[in-house]
């Protein structure tokens, strides 16, 4: 099962809630730069992500894949669509569980990320949202994210309930915890970001990213959007497979 990076998408995901029936339908766009690692090229990348909420429940779209989180059930279900298949995944996440034995501290001690926000004194007008701009870094032993974000608070959020929801994705990558933590501190959603990723531990890879909000409506959800597909085969999920992927 083949499952593209779902977690990344940092600023816009993490900032935003609306719990209010219908439900909130976000649309972005993200790039990343090509990059060499190891010896392997990754070309760049540009793609539309869509994400839908609700009140105990979320919806993410990226390429051919689609995270559902459904609290009321306990469950998380990754979903590929090119090849059928769903795997499930209960909540709260123990990545304990899904690492092979023995992986578990280790890997948990590299990724774990220090995080600091701090709010900038200057603001600007993105589409029809007066932004506020933050500074947002993130270090661990593996590699280092420099962000440039932008937050509206022109926007009617609940920010408890939509943590409650995209922490439990962010939980699929370990030492992310704390980042969604600190993530807090930021006052509104963010409808913009760029961002500079440094991995030192490979070669001293580094690229550029960047992400924009292309619209944000309330919207009456498909009655079976946050379910999986009758017609897709149930597998387990792997989650080497996973992080190899990311």
């Amino acid at each position: 099962m083949r499952h593209h990076a779902v977690v990344l998408c940092l600023g816009v995901c993490i900032a935003f809630a609306g719990v209010a029936h219908p439900d909130t339908k976000v649309v972005q766009s993200t790039h990343q730069d090509s990059f060499s690692v190891m010896g392997q090229t990754q070309p760049a990348k540009d793609e539309e992500q869509v994400l839908w909420i609700g009140a105990d429940r979320m919806r993410l779209d990226t390429g051919t894949t689609s995270v559902l989180v459904r609290l009321d059930q306990q469950k998380m279900f990754l979903l590929d669509h090119g090849d059928k298949t769903a795997s499930a995944i209960d909540l709260p996440i123990d990545l304990g569980k899904l690492l092979p034995p023995g992986m578990g501290e280790q890997m948990m001690q590299m990724m774990q990320f220090d995080v600091a926000v701090s709010p900038k004194d200057e603001t600007r007008q993105i589409g029809d949202w007066q932004a506020t701009g933050y500074d947002v870094s993130m270090t661990s032993q593996m590699m280092s994210i420099q962000s440039n974000m932008w937050a509206t608070t022109d926007l009617d959020v609940d920010f408890d309930a939509y943590y409650e929801l995209y922490s439990q994705i962010l939980s699929l990558q370990p030492g992310m915890k704390k980042m969604a933590d600190e993530m807090r501190r930021i006052k509104g959603f963010v409808i913009e970001q760029d961002g500079f990723v440094s991995m030192p531990m490979m070669g001293d890879t580094s690229f550029k990213t960047s992400q924009k909000t292309i619209s944000i409506d309330e919207i009456e959800a498909p009655s079976d959007l946050y379910e999986v597909p009758a017609d897709y085969t149930n597998e387990p999920f792997d989650y080497m497979s996973f992080m190899q992927q990311q």
